[in-house]
């Protein structure tokens, strides 16, 4: 007859919470799920059930008959199990078969002792949950603490019969408390070939940071030949960490990177320093140096710092580095301290910016200028519609720039806008008035002032239709029309200190200033129209269409200019035109053009498709011009061959030059658990006259890690 009993004490069996974070694709790791999560509770007692039971007080009991022993989240199976209430020892002589929410244990014999909350398996096949991956030992045993221990160990996320790699080790200590694990005699065999052999091997088990070391990063480029990284992680503290990371470059040498995290109470940051003692195809020594620091208070104050600085202009060009692009000409040196008061509408900041060159044989006229200082200071209550909102803005900032002309600027300017807002309609009117003092000192005359005073006024307004249709369907229409006016003010005698003229755009349509920065402020007398409309289904959780047309009607003529530009005529503008159209489910595509209505033609555009059968399988090819300025077609795709295979590529080409800009492309195989890269690109300098090729390879081992580097950064960006 079979029997239930309930035994006053307890067991807790806390194992191989994770070995990994990688998922596999393994439908069948032999026993892959879960047998017995609904018996699963959170319960302090001890549960017996047998078939057979010969109890003893104060001896030795017996169960027999097939036994099934639960405790809170842990189940156990055994054919004969004894147990001694003296001891609190249970004994398990055949087989065992033991679950628990983080692994499932197959053994030949186990001893748990409750008091100590310890438990033994004996040729034990184990399956780690969190990791996907299953694995053998000749003794598993684990205690209360959360610590592990397995001797002759086999570990794998791959099915069984078919193990394309495998970790071997003499002993495994896991230890969730502290997040580390560590592998004696560590072999680990990829295909039958051995990949790597250590004495002593740690990795992270769970979220914890380790010291240890990281997956290497293996390449080959045209710039630096064969090029290997094995970065080093060093868990100093909580609150900061070091990354030490030997680099060789066969046609360079050995570098060495030191990246610094640190995160205080109320400001986080990191520093790097990439040195190179003696670079083989220069004879010199080459280094990087990077700073960010961001902080703050809760409510108000801000801080923030930037630092870059390469040793010699070629630095990013040969040896390239995650802190900058190869193309990037000037590298930020800036710090800022900032004040907002949010409830007051107050924000104040103080900061100073500066920029390495690295233009070759720059002139000090393309070099940017620094702002040693720079003070800025906002007011600016809370918008209400039909209020009458004032606000100001002031700004005081040192241009300073070697060999070249430099300059305080002073500026002010106060503002009055006027809101109306509702659903079916909108209008606003604005009006400020802006004062500007320069005091040069130029390089060779004595210093002098020169005051600027400009009025604006804008005013706008536009209607919100909409037109319900049926299944949850509408379409929206937003006409608008826009006034501005500023008066004509000569500014020739200005010098330009940070003003540029921005591509037209639907940003520039209603802007109060054609131009950038406060060295030129456009005179300005017309009128901007605009309409949008936009298509609805789902009641408005899918668009399928946005349409934007619009154009600015100059009345006069725009005589403020930057030198060497023409002055903006009037009459009609370019006509501006944007349309993103959901095609169906898969299909997308998007225009935008600008066109010269006087020359009647396009003066600038693109246009892109992109086809998305999943987050797999996708491709997409644009092509966008500018006249007499670049013409380009890009193609981007991502396709699987059959089950495992994928080919992944882009290129960009220049129609105007007749040669490619870039031109990647990878393969990729994945299976239940390994993963495998290659991939290839060859792309211009940063000079623009050389092409540089660069190899890369990973190979990713499920539920272990990664070696290597693949194409995913490189083809990441730019997606439609």
């Amino acid at each position: 007859m079979r029997g239930f009993y309930r035994i006053s004490g307890g067991i807790l069996l806390s194992v191989l919470s994770s070995l990994g974070s990688a998922q596999s694709l393994c439908e069948d790791l032999g026993v892959s799920s879960r047998r017995h999560a609904e018996a699963l509770i959170a319960d302090e007692t001890l549960y017996a059930e047998a078939g057979a039971v010969d109890l003893q007080a104060y001896g030795t009991s017996k169960l027999g008959g097939g036994v099934r022993l639960r405790f809170g989240r842990q189940i156990l199976f055994a054919d004969d199990v004894e147990y001694s209430q003296p001891k609190r020892h249970l004994q398990v002589e055949g087989q065992t078969f033991f679950e628990s929410d983080a692994i499932q244990v197959q053994a030949q014999s186990a001893d748990l002792r409750l008091e100590s909350g310890q438990a033994l398996f004996r040729d034990a096949q184990y399956v780690a949950f969190a990791a996907n991956a299953r694995g053998q030992a000749d003794e598993l045993s684990v205690s209360s603490e959360g610590k592990a221990k397995l001797t002759g160990v086999r570990y794998t996320s791959c099915p069984a019969g078919q193990e394309d790699w495998v970790l071997k080790g003499d002993e495994i200590k896991l230890d969730s408390a502290r997040g580390i694990g560590s592998v004696r005699n560590a072999r680990l065999q990829f295909k039958g070939v051995p990949l790597f052999w250590l004495p002593l091997f740690y990795f992270p088990v769970g979220e914890q940071r380790q010291t240890g070391f990281l997956p290497p990063r293996i390449g080959d480029a045209d710039a630096t030949g064969l090029d290997i990284r094995a970065p080093f992680y060093w868990n100093l503290a909580p609150n900061y960490d070091l990354t030490l990371t030997p680099r060789y470059m066969a046609q360079r040498g050995t570098q060495l990177s030191t990246g610094l995290r640190y995160l205080w109470s109320h400001s986080e940051g990191r520093s790097l320093v990439e040195y190179l003692d003696d670079d083989e195809g220069s004879n010199e020594a080459r280094y990087l140096l990077a700073t960010h620091l961001v902080g703050g208070t809760r409510e108000h104050w801000l801080w923030q710092a930037e630092w870059l600085h390469v040793s010699d202009l070629n630095y990013l060009t040969d040896l390239g580095s995650d802190e900058a692009d190869e193309a990037q000409s000037q590298l930020p040196r800036s710090l800022r301290l900032s004040y907002r008061n949010r409830a007051r509408g107050l924000h104040a900041a103080l900061g100073i910016q500066k920029y390495q060159s690295l233009i070759a044989d720059a002139p000090a006229t393309e070099k940017p200028y620094a702002r040693l200082p720079e003070f800025q200071l906002r007011w600016a209550p809370r918008y209400n519609s039909k209020e009458i909102r004032p606000s100001l803005q002031i700004q005081s900032v040192q241009f300073r720039r070697q060999d070249s002309l430099e300059a305080w600027r002073s500026d002010l300017n106060l503002a009055l806008d006027w809101r109306y807002d509702q659903p079916q309609a909108f209008a606003t009117v604005h009006g400020d008035y802006r004062w500007t003092e320069y005091r040069l000192s130029p390089v060779d005359a004595p210093a002098h002032s020169l005051h600027r005073q400009v009025p604006t006024f804008q005013t706008s307004m536009g209607l919100r239709l909409i037109k319900p249709q049926d299944a949850g369907r509408y379409q929206t229409l937003t006409p608008q029309i826009n006034y501005l006016y500023v008066p004509l003010r000569a500014q020739d005698q200005i010098p330009i200190f940070d003003t540029s003229q921005p591509d037209f755009s639907f940003d520039q349509l209603f802007a109060l200033n054609r131009f950038t920065g406060l060295d030129r402020i456009s005179d300005a007398n017309l009128v901007t129209t605009a309409v949008r409309t936009d298509w609805y289904s789902d009641h408005g959780r899918i668009r399928h269409l946005s349409a934007k047309l619009g154009v600015q009607w100059r009345l006069e003529s725009a005589n403020v200019r930057l030198p060497d530009a023409a002055a903006a005529s009037a009459g009609s503008s370019d006509w501006l035109g944007e349309l993103d159209y959901r095609i169906s489910q898969r299909w997308r595509a998007q225009m935008v053009g600008q066109w010269n209505a006087d020359e009647n033609r396009m003066d600038q555009g693109s246009v892109a498709a992109r086809y998305q059968r999943s987050s797999r399988s996708f491709a997409q090819v644009s092509y966008r011009f500018r006249r007499d300025n670049f013409e380009q077609a890009d193609a981007f795709f991502a396709v699987p061959i059959g089950h495992r295979w994928r080919a992944a590529g882009r290129w960009t080409y220049s129609l105007e030059d007749h040669r490619s800009l870039e031109a990647l492309g990878g393969i990729e195989y994945r299976s239940c658990c390994w993963a495998a890269q290659f991939g290839w690109r060859r792309n211009l300098n940063g000079d623009g006259d050389e092409y540089n090729s660069s190899i890369y390879l990973q190979l990713e081992l499920n539920g272990l890690g990664r070696i290597g580097e693949g194409l995913d950064r490189q083809l990441d960006r730019d997606i439609l």
